[in-house]
């Protein structure tokens, strides 16, 4: 969509591959989201391949939750992570774009907040957020070494420090659309697509934020 045509607010983007088991908690956060007067929100989720009930179990959670905001499914048939969120940049009707993965629970705020932070932030291209686990059980005993691995932030008060990042996790990471689009649009393609099926290969998002 030009620049031109964006409106404001932030569009949501949940790029999806067989997130059935996943996809209800994640979209039921999203649906008691806020934003601010005046802008507004739209959540996009991105089936890049689903060969499971994903979709319908989204379409039914997101009616179930009388969300406020609008939900749409649109369809990326090649594999890859970076091919889904590419597609879901292009759909996005609004000037901020927010990728959250499928199985991330936003807290509550977080969509007015992100939003404040880029009013207070002009110059900020792409902002991201604490991101924590959610054990089912227990916690693991080998977890705290793999937990940067994982995309969680580390634990004390350094890391929630504001300041500018090289590079930041693409879950729960977000752009001002119009610059997103421009470097997705670039002659140069990216060299990383992220995961694609069940190779969970990475670095896609890394890669965004230092083109950016």
């Amino acid at each position: 969509m030009p620049e031109t045509l964006l409106t404001p607010g932030i569009s949501v983007v949940v790029c999806c591959h067989n997130s059935a088991d996943v996809i209800g908690p994640a979209l039921r956060a999203l649906a008691g989201q806020t934003v601010p007067a005046g802008s507004g929100c739209e959540v996009i989720l991105v089936d890049n391949l689903c060969s499971d009930e994903t979709v319908t179990l989204a379409r039914e959670t997101w009616q179930q939750a009388k969300a406020r905001h609008p939900l749409r499914v649109v369809t990326e048939e090649t594999p890859g992570l970076i091919h889904a969120r590419k597609r879901g940049a292009a759909e996005a009707r609004h000037d901020h774009l927010f990728f959250i993965d499928d199985d991330n629970l936003l807290t509550g705020g977080a969509l007015a907040e992100l939003l404040s932070l880029y009013g207070r932030q002009p110059r900020a291209t792409a902002i991201g957020g604490r991101i924590e686990p959610l054990f089912q059980g227990e916690k693991p005993p080998w977890f705290d070494l793999v937990a940067g691995t994982l995309a969680c932030t580390p634990a004390g008060p350094e890391a929630d420090r504001p300041g500018p990042r090289r590079t930041m996790s693409g879950a729960g990471l977000s752009f001002r659309t119009a610059e997103l689009i421009s470097l997705f649009r670039s002659p140069l393609p990216l060299f990383l697509v992220g995961r694609r099926g069940e190779a969970l290969s990475r670095g896609e998002d890394a890669e965004i934020c230092l083109r950016l």
